[in-house]
């Protein structure tokens, strides 16, 4: 039966503060030629799995923050600290690439399985990158650990559709992670020194297909300064994952709303 947890996620003021940096929402440029710093500030929502694999939920109240110089660079959690090398864009027709230093917040604690090592935020290097021709994108973001939490490298790979209604934004994509042997080993093996501890049998994933995706990204301009967002995410782990001795729910998703105000 899946379970809801709210109250052991503000346990400790430094992990509040961290979460407060956990995630904002993918911003919607409506002036190409913006050159100038952007503030926006606010309050969202997050239910998300314990861990990935997991049944049970927890949910976060979180404050939102994003700084924006222009087109150029940023300063958020989902892309980190970063920049675009290359960015153009028009009605029809626009591709991007960058790079970044951002967070994982993918993470295992103790007391979801004693005996197996916990896993905690990781420190990202990221490339990133995508194609758009009238609606459609084809996105890749490329990621390898350089600090704490996980090992290894991944391949986010994703196809978009955006539509603009008014003002309202629409936008659906379906996508795949493919990661290396480090990162797989990271989240789903379980070592044979630590089967006795766990109690679950040892396991190593032998696929590098993590998991596909499903996403909606809608976003309504309340006014000029005011914007309500919302995220929807589900994940279908596939067959290095769900095999796992650690996995009790192949299927999980993610609902993150915010509601923002630009300075």
């Amino acid at each position: 039966m899946t379970a809801l947890h709210t109250n052991k996620y503000f346990k400790h003021s430094k992990l509040v503060l961290v979460i407060g940096f956990f995630f904002s929402f993918p911003s919607i440029s409506e002036d190409n030629n913006n050159t100038h710093w952007t503030l926006d500030m606010g309050v969202g929502s997050i239910i998300s799995p314990e861990y990935m694999g997991s049944s049970s939920y927890k949910a976060r109240v979180i404050p939102y923050i994003d700084i924006r110089y222009g087109e150029r660079f940023f300063l958020n959690v989902p892309q980190g600290v970063g920049g675009y090398l290359v960015k153009y864009g028009n009605p029809g027709f626009g591709y991007e690439f960058g790079g970044s230093i951002a967070p994982n917040f993918q993470n295992r604690d103790a007391e979801d399985f004693p005996g197996l090592p916990d896993i905690s935020m990781a420190v990202e290097a990221r490339l990133f990158g995508s194609f758009k021709l009238y609606g459609f994108s084809l996105n890749a973001i490329a990621a390898k650990d350089i600090a704490s939490g996980h090992e290894g490298a991944y391949l986010d790979l994703n196809l978009g559709f955006g539509l603009r209604l008014d003002e309202d934004i629409f936008n659906v994509s379906i996508g795949t992670r493919l990661a290396d042997q480090s990162y797989m080993n990271s989240f789903y093996q379980i070592r044979p020194e630590n089967t006795q501890a766990s109690g679950l049998m040892a396991y190593t994933p032998d696929s590098n297909l993590e998991k596909y995706t499903a996403s909606l990204f809608y976003l309504k301009k309340l006014s000029d300064k005011w914007r309500l967002s919302l995220i929807a995410n589900a994940n279908f782990l596939q067959k290095g994952a769900k095999l796992s001795p650690i996995v009790d729910k192949n299927n999980s998703f993610t609902v993150i709303s915010a509601l923002t105000y630009r300075f």
